[in-house]
Parts: structure tokens; C-alpha cells; sequence
């Protein structure tokens, strides 16, 4: 009775695993491919707060922060500048980043208490 036993658990194993192995998807399978860029998540804040509709340039490239502050872009590998200024024309601020290939960088520039609006009936 015990064999019996062992015997049907030693099975369920190995149709549980062949099951498994034929349905892992192999690198060799795929369409990834290394990537010769890297990307640069920037994040601007004023005194812990997000700042929306910042104006930020990396390099060449330019843009606004949404919402939550953030803006990414896609680069080549290398020093790139990267430069924040309030949505009022106010406070500024820039950093260095160096970025690898398939590298993520987050960039956090803080500007202060001169990236918050101004504060209404004052």
C-alpha cells in the first residue's frame, strides 16, 4: 500500500514539472534585445510636494511635469544635464546625471519654497 502511495506521488511530481518545463518561455524565444539607451525618471518636488507643469530639459529635450511631478526621458549613455524651473519662472535647479545603457535613473530636484505658487490673498 505504501509503494502504491509513493508511486502516485512521484508521478503528480513529474507531470507537475513537465507540465511546467513546457510551458517556460527561454530567453532565446522572445524578442528582448539589450538596449543602447537608458532612461531618466525626473522628479521635481518644492519643499516635498510635487511640482506640476515644471519645465524641465534634459540635453536637447525638453518637457513639463505632470500631475505627480515626474517626467521621463530616453537618452543615450553618458553625463546629461538635466534642469528643472518652477511653473512661475521662480526657483531652478539642475543636476549631472550619468546614465549606462538599459540603465533607470530617478532624478530628484528639490526647488524650494520658490516652486510652490503663491499663496492666494497674500
Amino acid at each position: 500500500m505504501l509503494s502504491k502511495l509513493k508511486f502516485a506521488s512521484i508521478s503528480l511530481m513529474v507531470v507537475g514539472l513537465l507540465f511546467c518545463v513546457s510551458k517556460a518561455t527561454y530567453a532565446g524565444e522572445t524578442d528582448w534585445r539589450p538596449t543602447d539607451t537608458g532612461s531618466i525618471l525626473v522628479q521635481v518636488i518644492a519643499l516635498g510636494y510635487a511640482v506640476e507643469h515644471a519645465e524641465i530639459s534634459c540635453g536637447e529635450s525638453s518637457d513639463t511635469t505632470g500631475v505627480n511631478g515626474n517626467r521621463s526621458f530616453t537618452v543615450d549613455p553618458g553625463f546629461h544635464t538635466v534642469t528643472a524651473t518652477g511653473p512661475h519662472g521662480g526657483a531652478s535647479a539642475t543636476k549631472v546625471v550619468r546614465i549606462r545603457a538599459g540603465e533607470f535613473v530617478q532624478c530628484t530636484l528639490e526647488l524650494g519654497s520658490g516652486g510652490l505658487p503663491a499663496a492666494e490673498g497674500h
